[in-house]
């Protein structure tokens, strides 16, 4: 586990399981995005769950290193269209899932298909490095990273510019109202080992 991993996944553990022993009821299903199997990598997944309290929750994974040959892991690819895959659960998590993905519009468009196939949809987002020498500050990754860039100004705790390569880089708060959506009472976490600054939410619809 990287010093951020030991930081974040305690952080999570208690926001999300929070949410989740306040929302939903037993036997109630809920979709891992981008998260490994019970046997593979599952840290964020195991740090959760010692603290939920619903019982009898069901829970599917998705990730592309995923044995699809299960009851609930299936091998998925988080840059198709989720319209097939992602429907009909109570709660869908994306958890350190969103700076992967290359296409900011792409996922804007499967999170509105989230929301609107399944009851709650909660993600987050990580911005990128943090430069500490300029005025506004700005975020962005080592050149030659795909990795997105998010900017949500009206929930960071202090002026953040960014850089981008591309415009389709960037996951801005314009882009979710686009697609109709807004957060719903997001939780911003700031990062002490890296800097950065994490963004745990709800999307809803406007």
């Amino acid at each position: 586990m990287g010093m951020t991993d030991q930081f974040i996944i305690p952080k999570y553990s208690s926001i999300v399981s929070e949410f989740i022993n306040k929302n939903l009821k037993p036997n109630s299903k809920i979709a891992w995005l981008g998260q490994q199997q019970e046997d593979k990598y599952s840290d964020m997944y195991r740090g959760i769950s010692r603290y939920i309290k619903v019982p009898n929750l069901i829970h599917h994974f998705y990730d592309i290193k995923n044995d699809d040959n299960s009851n609930n892991s299936f091998s998925w690819e988080v840059h198709s269209n989720w319209e097939k895959d992602i429907r009909d659960y109570d709660l869908v998590l994306g958890l350190r899932l969103a700076f992967l993905v290359q296409s900011s519009s792409g996922l804007a468009r499967n999170i509105k298909l989230a929301v609107d196939n399944n009851k709650k949809v909660m993600f987050d987002f990580n911005t990128g490095n943090i430069s500490t020498n300029t005025e506004p500050p700005f975020q962005r990754w080592n050149e030659g990273s795909t990795n997105l860039i998010p900017h949500f100004p009206e929930l960071f705790p202090f002026e953040l510019d960014y850089i981008v390569p591309n415009k389709d880089h960037l996951f801005s708060s314009d882009l979710l109202r686009e697609q109709g959506l807004t957060f719903r009472e997001p939780r911003v976490i700031k990062d002490p080992v890296k800097g950065r600054i994490y963004v745990l939410t709800e999307f809803v619809k406007l």
